[in-house]
């Protein structure tokens, strides 16, 4: 997330850390305790992107194909929870904290 605009729209509020940089995480000091991770640590996070993909489609069909005439790409070529679009992402822990700062439900 980008902290300076969660800021401009009153988004976790009670986050006081600094702005990350690209490739950095916050981590709670809960989990990262039960992980054995400590501030530096490079964790990998597990993602599905399914519905990213799914949007990237559709945007994809209506603009790109249209305007170049070009073929569009089916929705079926993703199927929700197969393989193909579950990625790890790396991230170096930056922060460690006790909440959650409004950032994500409880």
């Amino acid at each position: 997330m980008d902290t300076n605009r969660e800021r401009q729209i009153n988004l976790a509020s009670k986050y006081n850390f600094s702005a990350m940089t690209e490739g950095e995480c916050f981590m709670n000091n809960r989990t990262a305790h039960k992980m054995g991770v400590e501030v530096g640590d490079i964790i990998y996070n597990r993602l599905d992107i399914f519905q990213n993909l799914q949007a990237l489609i559709k945007d994809f069909n209506q603009k790109e194909a249209r305007l170049r005439g070009v073929p569009k790409i089916r929705l079926d070529v993703v199927q929700e929870g197969a393989n193909n679009q579950r990625v790890q992402m790396p991230c170096r822990v930056a922060i460690l904290g006790e909440d959650m700062y409004g950032k994500f439900p409880r």
